[in-house]
């Protein structure tokens, strides 16, 4: 039987900040998947003066005053939230809006502005089959899970049935009641609600094709086949974190380490082409695409050839691991939990060389105890 739509819904939300990631997504789906829709809630006039400019024809356009309009108690959450609060609050209320304002469409799927296709979903909707409900799991250790939630909120599908549109209508109310960035009493954001859905929303499918959906945060976990320099083993990559410093520079959290392959073949081909739509569509000076700022705790990824690019991030990466190995030996030291410190500090300076100008502590730990020792040697002759 037949377990996926003739012609396919999404819907993504984004403001002028994500507006070329925006555009992007829509590319990837008009690639791979053409039979399909789009709806998009504008967060702003700018992103909508623009795209209903362009007149993109597999986009339906949502302004957030007709989300508002349509909800009132969300609106009324605007002025005690953030931003970006706010922007999570919303994350229930648009599929409503659109099950309500199209009641002819069977699955609706919610997708990330930051996610780009690079083949066709049908197998995630083979999966859902007959059923209301598919979420994928992030992947992450369990410690993360228990602070950032078992799923994540970048891709979700539901059916318009009596289930899908319960789980909608519970989390939007969890969303009005409490949607904040950051982790409390076992909540975070909107996304940390997901955890109950299997419990509350049977049968809520969690599907096994998460190395088909991978994220910064378990791409070491998977790896990623190309061919001609191109994905094959992926549908869709979610590219969380990512901020462009200018034409040839980005950053991707520390906290992300993927291989300098996935850099060159799967993060600098997207970035290339983010470049190109922000030089395009931004609002501000065209050669200004300083819309992430630079944080300490970002690597800091250059445009280059890829031989040189391969050794710039494999110079970062080992920078880091260097720096993490030195903290790891001071904190051991400290507590006296190394056995022979003029032995163990040489080991480490030998196998991490770098540590000798980024924790001079180190040469400070060695010739202590190599002169203490020398100092015990002449009081025994």
């Amino acid at each position: 039987m037949k377990h996926w739509p003739d012609h396919y819904n999404f819907c993504t939300y984004f403001d002028q900040n994500y507006l070329a990631r925006g555009l992007l997504l829509y590319e990837s789906l008009m690639e791979h998947v053409p039979s399909s829709t789009l709806y998009v809630l504008t967060l702003d006039d700018v992103t909508y003066d623009i795209l209903m400019k362009k007149s993109f024809s597999h986009i339906v356009l949502i302004h957030l005053r007709d989300l508002e309009k349509y909800d009132a108690e969300l609106l009324a959450m605007k002025s005690t939230r953030s931003l970006i609060e706010y922007y999570f609050t919303c994350s229930p209320c648009l599929p409503l809006y659109v099950f309500e304002k199209y009641p002819d469409i069977d699955i609706l799927t919610y997708i990330d502005a930051d996610i780009y296709f690079y083949d066709s979903p049908r197998p995630f909707y083979e999966e859902l089959g007959n059923n209301s409900i598919l979420v994928f799991e992030h992947g992450i250790p369990p410690s993360q899970e228990e602070k950032h939630g078992r799923f994540n909120v970048g891709y979700l599908s539901w059916r318009n049935d009596e289930t899908g549109l319960a789980c909608l209508r519970w989390w939007r109310d969890c969303c009005i009641e409490w949607c904040y960035d950051r982790v409390e009493n076992g909540k975070f954001a909107d996304q940390k609600y997901l955890d109950q859905w299997p419990i509350l929303f049977k049968p809520t499918i969690i599907s096994k094709q998460t190395a088909s959906a991978l994220a910064p945060w378990n791409l070491e976990r998977y790896r990623v086949t190309y061919r001609r320099g191109k994905p094959v083993n992926l549908i869709l990559f979610h590219f969380h974190g990512l901020r462009l410093l200018s034409r040839r520079r980005y950053t991707i959290c520390r906290a992300y380490n993927p291989s300098a392959r996935d850099i060159d073949k799967l993060f600098n081909v997207y970035v290339r082409k983010l470049v190109r739509l922000s030089v395009k569509y931004t609002t501000t000076n065209k050669h200004n695409l300083r819309i992430g700022l630079f944080d300490s705790n970002d690597h800091v990824v250059c445009l280059t050839v890829p031989l040189f690019s391969k050794l710039i991030w494999n110079w970062t990466k080992y920078w880091t691991k260097s720096r993490n190995q030195g903290k790891k030996f001071v904190y051991s030291y400290q507590i006296g939990a190394l056995q022979n410190p003029i032995r163990e500090s040489i080991e480490i300076l030998f196998r991490y060389p770098l540590l000798i100008i980024n924790r001079h502590i180190l040469i400070g730990i060695l010739a202590r105890h190599i002169i203490t020792s020398i100092n015990n040697h002449s009081h025994k002759s």
